[in-house]
C-alpha cells in the first residue's frame, strides 16, 4: 500500500528498485502465509466435540437426579417410611459431605489418566448406586448404600468441564463449552426435582401405595443412568485427532506441583471463597426447599416448580454471561455482577416469602437463578485464566 502512493515510471532506475523492494515484499508476505498454513493444518476443532459435550452432559444429569430425588418429596418420605426429616435429607448431604474426601483423588486420576477414565468410573459409581437404591424397599436406609456410591461418582464429573473444554475447543470457544458442561449439573437437579411429581403426586395414597411409588421412582432413575453409562462406554473418546490450538498442546504442571502454586496464588483464594459461598447456597436450597418453603403456604409441587424455575432461570442467565464473557473477556467484572446480584435477590426473597405471595417468591427465585447459576461455569474458566499453567 506505501508503494501505490509513489508514482512509478518504468522507464527509470528508481522505479525498478522500487519495483524489486514490491516483489521482495510480497515474497515474504506468501512466505509468511504458507508458515502460518502449515501452522494451522496442525490444529483443528473436531466436529465430534458436540457430541462429547453432550454424552458429558447426559452423564453429569443422571448423577445429579439421584442427587436430588428426595428432596421435593422429604415429606412425603417422613410420612412412608416413618422417619425424621435429616433421615431424608442425608440422602443429599451425603453428595456435599464425600465431595470433600474424594474431590483430590477424583482429580488426581483425571489429571493423571485424562477425562475418560475419570468419566468412566464417574458413570460406573453412578450406574451401581442407581441400582442399589432399590434397597430401600427393604428398609429406608439401606438406601444410603446406593447414594454413598452415586455421591463418589460426582466428582470425577463435576471436575471434568473446564478440561473438556481444554482439549476439544479453540481458546474462543473454552467459555461457552465450560459453560454448558458446567450448566448440566443444575440442569439434571431440575430434571429430577420434577421426575417424582410424575410418581408421587397429593391424591397419591401414601399408606397404601407410596413405598411402591417410591420403588418405580427410583427403578426409572436406574434406567436413566443405564442407559446413559453404556453410551459414555462405548463413545466417549478421550481426545480429538488433531489438538483445537496450540495451548491445547502446552503441557500443564503436576498435580502436586499445581496444589504448590494455588495455595500460594492470593487471586485463587479470593476466588475459592466468594465461588464457595456461591455454590454452598446453591446446593442448600437445592436440598432444602421443600421444607423452607412449606410453612408459607407453598406445597411440594410448588416446590418443585420453584425449583424448576430458577434453574431454568439460571441456564438462561449462565448463556448469556458465557456469550458476553466469551466475547469481552471480562471474567472479573461479570463475577462481581454476579455476586452482588445473587445476594440481593437472596435478601429479597427473604422478605418476600414473609408475604406469603406465591407470584412474588417465584419472580424473585427466578432472579436468584438467573444470577446465581452462571457463577459455577464463569468460576471454573476464571479459576483457569488466574493459575495457568495449573
Amino acid at each position: 500500500q506505501h508503494l501505490r502512493a509513489f508514482p512509478i515510471d518504468s522507464n527509470s532506475k528508481n522505479s525498478t528498485k522500487i519495483m524489486d523492494a514490491g516483489e521482495g515484499v510480497s515474497h515474504r508476505r506468501d512466505a509468511s502465509l504458507l508458515r502460518q498454513s502449515r501452522i494451522d493444518a496442525h490444529y483443528s476443532e473436531d466436529k465430534y466435540r458436540f457430541y462429547i459435550i453432550t454424552l458429558y452432559s447426559l452423564g453429569m444429569f443422571s448423577n445429579a437426579i439421584q442427587w436430588i430425588t428426595f428432596s421435593p418429596i422429604s415429606d412425603e418420605l417422613k410420612k412412608i417410611y416413618d422417619v425424621p426429616s435429616l433421615s431424608v435429607e442425608l440422602n443429599s448431604l451425603l453428595f456435599m459431605i464425600l465431595f470433600l474426601p474424594v474431590g483430590f483423588p477424583s482429580e488426581y486420576a483425571i489429571d493423571t489418566w485424562g477425562p475418560r477414565t475419570g468419566l468412566f468410573i464417574g458413570a460406573s459409581f453412578t450406574l451401581v448406586g442407581g441400582w442399589l437404591r432399590c434397597l430401600i424397599d427393604i428398609n429406608f436406609h439401606l438406601v444410603y448404600i446406593g447414594q454413598v456410591l452415586s455421591a463418589i461418582g460426582q466428582p470425577f464429573f463435576m471436575n471434568v468441564p473446564a478440561k473438556l473444554g481444554a482439549i476439544w475447543f479453540k481458546p474462543e470457544h473454552r467459555t461457552m463449552a465450560t459453560t454448558v458442561a458446567s450448566i448440566a449439573n443444575p440442569i439434571g437437579a431440575a430434571i429430577g426435582f420434577l421426575i417424582p411429581s410424575f410418581f408421587i403426586t397429593e391424591s397419591t395414597d401414601l399408606k397404601a401405595d407410596g413405598k411402591s411409588q417410591v420403588l418405580k421412582l427410583i427403578i426409572c432413575e436406574a434406567i436413566i443412568a443405564t442407559v446413559i453409562s453404556l453410551s459414555i462406554f462405548l463413545f466417549f473418546k478421550s481426545k480429538p485427532r488433531l489438538p483445537p490450538s496450540r495451548t491445547a498442546c502446552v503441557e500443564k504442571e503436576s498435580f502436586r506441583d499445581s496444589l504448590r502454586d494455588m495455595a500460594r496464588n492470593p487471586e485463587f483464594w479470593k476466588l475459592f471463597f466468594a465461588f464457595s459461598v456461591g455454590l454452598g447456597v446453591f446446593n442448600t436450597l437445592s436440598t432444602i426447599i421443600n421444607p423452607l418453603l412449606k410453612p408459607y403456604g407453598y406445597s411440594s409441587s410448588d416446590s418443585s416448580f420453584m425449583a424448576a424455575i430458577c434453574i431454568g432461570a439460571g441456564l438462561a442467565g449462565a448463556i448469556v454471561f458465557g456469550a458476553y464473557v466469551d466475547a469481552t473477556k471480562k471474567f472479573r467484572r461479570s463475577y462481581t455482577i454476579l455476586l452482588i446480584g445473587s445476594f440481593g435477590a437472596l435478601l429479597g426473597l427473604g422478605f418476600i416469602l414473609q408475604t406469603r405471595i406465591i407470584g412474588l417468591g417465584m419472580v424473585f427465585i427466578a432472579v436468584l437463578g438467573f444470577m446465581m447459576m452462571p457463577l459455577l461455569p464463569l468460576g471454573y474458566d476464571l479459576a483457569c485464566e488466574i493459575t495457568y499453567p495449573v
